[in-house]
């Protein structure tokens, strides 16, 4: 039995049904990279700074900083700033731990002293956690904020030139 040709009109139900799946297929796609970005930028870290973008936050190292402290003890007659914290494992698999850097800022936001420093433990099963500690003898007195943060490929070049 012979076909009988397609109308206009379901040739144009044809044609919306294909946009709509091509549609359907590219916000899949989108809410997938959305929803798994953190393992989207392990693979492409090129991707971060679009997420960054729409205010979406990337951790690229599986890894989080948590319960960072800061106090001044006194060791050997001098002041020395003791700098305390956790490493967690937050994804489902080992990660290494990479090197983490601190930073003294003023009042101002200015970057007065770096160094770095390595976690108690140099790898972290899924879930798990470490330690750091890190001292740094007669601190600048004008110094009012600590950060601390993994080591990045951009900390690696600068430190070589």
């Amino acid at each position: 039995m012979p076909r009988k040709p397609l109308t206009a009109g379901a040739n144009r139900t044809w044609l919306l049904a294909g946009a709509a799946l091509v549609a359907a297929t590219g916000i899949g796609t989108l809410m997938a990279l959305t929803i798994f970005r953190h393992e989207t930028v392990r693979i492409a870290p090129s991707l971060a700074p679009y997420f960054e973008m729409m205010g979406l936050e990337v951790n690229s190292t599986g890894l989080e900083i948590r319960n960072v402290r800061s106090h001044i003890v006194i060791e050997d007659h001098r002041e020395t700033l003791e700098i305390t914290g956790q490493v967690f494992n937050i994804t489902r698999a080992r990660q290494m731990v990479p090197v983490i850097r601190l930073s003294l800022h003023n009042a101002e936001g200015q970057q007065l002293y770096v160094w770095t420093g390595t976690a108690d433990a140099t790898e972290l099963a899924a879930g798990e956690k470490t330690q750091f500690r890190r001292k740094l003898a007669s601190p600048p007195r004008d110094a009012t904020q600590v950060m601390v943060r993994f080591v990045a490929r951009d900390d690696i070049v600068a430190s070589i030139r």
